[in-house]
């Protein structure tokens, strides 16, 4: 990882929204995040994420905030996750059995070999991306928060990989483009019926792993148009 070249790119996205009119806010302590999703009219917080059922420090999680003046118009949350030789398949299945599940009774079924395979060791979970319908409008403001929370996430963390979920029908209209997230696999797991809402068998999972960045980076530090 090239620090001071993700450094530099941070502040060319930076630079571009406080141009529009935005500021960017990091927060490592997540404790008032209920109140602020529930302010942008979001209708739920992920359990993953959600302070209520976890205990986080800012060692291992961080909420990035995108503000017009005094208002929350953007927000998204990281979790960092250091699985050591552990399967993720194995992780997910006590997780979310705990998250959705009470922990008396398993909600997925089957995960994919391929998940296991391309997601090991260091991960950060990436979730509750959401903005208002005014700032949502924008999807070059959409690519420039995600790319800043990605460029912090390795800077804070050096993982080797970020992951998330995705719907089908958002990534059709090219949501792993503009999320920065270039690879990704198609029914990641699949969830004992009925899944738990707002859950669905239509999920891809989304990844950029730390040789995705350093391309990424080199390439758009050298044709900055193409950001």
């Amino acid at each position: 990882m090239r620090k001071f070249e993700y450094a530099r790119l941070m502040h060319l996205c930076l630079s571009e929204l406080e141009a529009k009119g935005y500021a960017l806010k990091v927060l490592d302590d997540p404790s008032g995040i209920p109140g602020i999703i529930e302010a942008m009219g979001k209708p739920y917080l992920t359990p993953k994420l959600s302070p209520l059922l976890n205990d986080f420090t800012s060692a291992d999680t961080f909420w990035m905030l995108l503000l017009n003046g005094e208002e929350t118009v953007g927000a998204a949350g990281c979790r960092y996750e250091d699985l050591g030789a552990r399967k993720i398949s194995e992780h997910w299945k006590e997780s979310l059995k705990r998250q959705y599940g009470g922990g008396e009774h398993d909600v997925i079924e089957w995960v994919s070999p391929q998940v296991d395979e391309a997601l090991k060791g260091k991960l950060v979970y990436y979730g509750d991306l959401f903005f208002t319908p005014e700032a949502g409008r924008s999807r070059r403001i959409l690519r420039l928060f995600v790319m800043i929370g990605h460029l912090w996430t390795f800077l804070k963390w050096e993982p080797e990989s970020i992951y998330a979920f995705v719907r089908e029908k958002d990534l059709s209209r090219g949501a792993n483009f503009y999320y920065s997230f270039p690879r990704f696999i198609p029914s990641p797991q699949r969830w004992v019926k009925p899944a738990p809402e707002p859950r669905e068998d239509s999920e891809y999972l989304v990844m950029l792993a730390s040789a995705d960045l350093d391309a990424l980076v080199e390439m758009y530090l050298g044709s900055p148009e193409r950001l």
